[in-house]
């Protein structure tokens, strides 16, 4: 039994006020006596650019690699897409010659070019959408 582990054990005694021989104690305490840390957070959880694009303020600036990652496309995709002859370009400006988009810009030419297949009530949760495409 860890340290962390005979903490908890304790604990557990302790919330229902029970009263525990001394041997029992002894026994439960780890033999080679060392402090154990209990498991430690992670951390927050690293979001990728598909995500960031969501949550970041609109005046938020990307390069074209955070452009890619958010849309899971390829460099050659976004330049043709900013080039001179493309249809619909995306948004977009340059600065020093490289390409900058801009996240509110971006969402913006997204949500306009989706084609929604089917659309389900975006206040449920992605089970319960799913569940109800399954469902029909």
């Amino acid at each position: 039994m860890t340290a962390f582990e005979f903490r908890s054990w304790l604990e557990t005694l302790a919330d229902a006020e029970a009263t525990v021989p001394a041997r029992q104690v002894f026994d439960r305490l780890p033999e080679d006596g060392g402090e154990e840390t209990p498991p430690t957070d992670p951390g927050p959880l690293e979001l990728s650019w598909r995500e960031k694009l969501w949550l970041v303020p609109a005046e938020t600036r990307l390069g074209i690699t955070e452009l890619c990652e958010a849309l899971g496309r390829s460099q050659s995709w976004a330049y043709r897409r900013t080039g001179a002859k493309a249809e619909d370009p995306l948004p977009h400006r340059l600065m020093d010659g490289q390409l900058v988009f801009t996240a509110g810009e971006l969402r913006t030419w997204i949500r306009q070019h989706e084609e929604s297949v089917h659309e389900l009530p975006m206040d449920s949760t992605p089970a319960e959408r799913a569940l109800r495409v399954v469902g029909e």
